[in-house]
């Protein structure tokens, strides 16, 4: 009887930990309609080897706020790409069209010339918001990684600093889409 009890044990707990394991591997629940379609939007390109994608996500600090726009730029074949994926009110978003997109190539030239002073100093500003928007940006660009967050004050105090310098130039493709 000792020997059928854990026997009936060992069962018991081998069915917990596969029902554990299932329960590990579903896919994540999602609390913005907007996060599933970047996950899946970015899962797309990885899925297609693209090794240079450059993501801007322009929100709120303290949450999406109503401009909350996530940009995937990247290159694939020799052509640059874009596509905007906008924040609607009430847990609705609204995805634009992939594009072409030359400008890409400057703002990568722009960061490989002078990612030293990019990647050295943040930019500092006189004045500081609450709650402001601002950029998180991350850059894949073969094996490498880069993720920076600038807020617009300190993006606007200092236009001359080589970080400000580039996040202006993704801004100017995000805010068309922005004040969509």
């Amino acid at each position: 009887m000792r020997m059928e009890f854990k026997k009936f044990f060992v069962l018991v707990l081998l069915i917990m930990t596969s029902i554990y394991s299932f329960g590990q591997t579903q896919q994540k629940e999602f609390s913005f309609k907007m996060d599933k379609a970047i996950t899946e939007f970015e899962s797309a390109l990885k899925i297609q080897k693209v090794d240079t994608i450059l993501r801007a996500y322009y929100h709120f600090d303290n949450g999406r706020g109503n401009n909350a726009t996530y940009l995937f730029l990247w290159k694939k074949n020799g052509k640059n790409y874009l596509k905007a994926i906008k924040y609607k009110k009430r847990n609705r978003y609204k995805e634009f069209p992939i594009e072409e997109c030359s400008e890409l190539t400057n703002i990568l030239e722009f960061y490989l010339k002078n990612k030293t002073e990019i990647k050295a100093t943040e930019p500092k500003s006189k004045m500081w918001m609450s709650h402001n928007y601002g950029y998180f940006i991350k850059l894949n660009l073969n094996e490498t990684e880069y993720k920076t967050y600038l807020r617009n004050e300190k993006r606007f105090d200092n236009k001359e600093h080589f970080k400000s310098q580039w996040v202006n130039l993704i801004d100017k493709i995000a805010e068309k889409y922005i004040k969509k």
